[in-house]
């Protein structure tokens, strides 16, 4: 009976779980592959925002000494070319979930962003006053990062945004980052994003165990750089 049997072929676990790609993996190629995935406006950030942490960790891990004068000025207007994209992309607060999972990329690209430009701790860059206060909170002294959470909370969160959970891991890897020092009312609240970041982790450890440990291990690398970069700035200061 078993003669003429043929087993189907077994579907690739990368095709029926796609990479968690974000701009902390993979660094050695594009993220086209989240391109259609999200809104053009929400790639644009996203591929910002990889495309900086390429050139910063490759700025910082020169190999072969101090990374050349002449690259220094190059480096900067790079940094400043997506800063100034991303401060002049407009802020989309509404019911939709396609433009509040842009606000959440926007918001955490900011806080990313400048701590990467400046040399500054993500926990600084995050509790920087933020200019508008998102319908339903009536706080006069909101932070990017409440206003960050107040969106990743508006966002369609029990699947970590499908094919768009490397993302989400790393929105609230950076939110996590950027509450680690909060030690006001609040900071009980923003244990969230340390809680959606490990759910988002094991659910995506079982499928794509190396691309969630390179992303997680990508993420402490860019702090750990950024403070060092802050340690060096309040010395030359």
């Amino acid at each position: 009976m078993l003669h003429s049997f043929a087993p189907s072929c077994l579907p690739s676990i990368t095709s029926t779980h796609p990479l968690p790609v974000s701009p902390l993996y993979p660094l050695d190629e594009d993220i086209s592959g989240i391109d259609g995935t999200c809104s053009n406006a929400t790639y644009a950030i996203l591929r910002d925002m990889h495309e900086l942490t390429k050139a910063f960790l490759a700025r910082w891990n020169y190999i072969g000494g101090p990374c050349p004068r002449s690259s220094d000025t190059g480096f900067a207007e790079d940094m400043e070319k997506i800063h100034k994209r991303l401060l002049n992309r407009p802020s989309f607060r509404d019911d939709v979930k396609q433009h509040w999972i842009y606000e959440s990329c926007r918001l955490a690209a900011l806080i990313y962003c400048r701590s990467i430009l400046h040399g500054m701790p993500l926990a600084d860059s995050a509790n920087a006053a933020h200019a508008e206060s998102p319908a339903g909170t009536n706080s006069s002294k909101l932070t990017i990062k409440g206003a960050l959470r107040h969106a990743l909370e508006s966002t369609d969160r029990w699947n970590h945004w499908g094919n768009m959970s490397g993302v989400f891991l790393w929105v609230c890897l950076i939110g996590g980052a950027g509450s680690i020092q909060d030690r006001s009312q609040e900071a009980r609240i923003n244990k969230c994003f340390a809680l959606y970041a490990m759910q988002c982790a094991i659910v995506n450890t079982s499928k794509h165990a190396n691309a969630m440990i390179e992303s997680q291990r990508t993420m402490l690398w860019v702090q750990h750089l950024t403070n060092l970069k802050c340690g060096i700035l309040s010395l030359r200061n």
